[in-house]
């Protein structure tokens, strides 16, 4: 039995096999960058929903001037547990006595309802922008092409 090497030498590479290796590209690297865009496009529409959601129901529930409160409601993504977070940012700091209430006032939930309450259409979002990768999403590349 000769080897695989000894093989090809001495066809010269000329089999059915050596052409198909020869011609043969990977595009492994494409669709995982493709996968990953799809992921940071999901998060930050999720992000948008939820913020407008939040600022819907806090409009609602409070009679109280919520400007500062209202600009200060934001999302951000975290690329290495691939998660959403949704809030307010530190300079409105009272949102979580209008959240949660004190000891004087009531709670007025704005955060915890725009995530309960919407969880069938996150879901939804979801799906809707992590669409399979198929040949029409990862077009044929060059095999010397480097993506990073």
């Amino acid at each position: 039995m000769i080897s695989r090497q000894e093989y090809f030498r001495q066809t010269k590479g000329q089999t059915q096999n050596a052409q198909f290796w020869k011609n043969y590209y990977s595009n492994v690297t494409r669709v995982k960058y493709v996968l990953e865009e799809n992921e940071k496009n999901a998060l930050a529409k999720v992000g948008q929903f939820l913020k407008k959601e939040m600022k819907k129901i806090l409009k609602a529930t409070t009679t109280e001037d919520t400007g500062t409160l209202k600009k200060a409601i934001g999302y951000s993504i975290k690329k290495k547990t691939k998660s959403v977070q949704v809030g307010f940012r530190h300079k409105a700091f009272y949102g979580k006595f209008l959240e949660l209430g004190t000891s004087k006032m009531r709670p007025h939930p704005f955060v915890m309802p725009a995530i309960v309450n919407n969880l069938g259409k996150v879901r939804g979002i979801i799906e809707e922008n992590m669409h399979p990768v198929t040949s029409d999403v990862v077009p044929k590349t060059d095999p010397n092409e480097v993506f990073l």
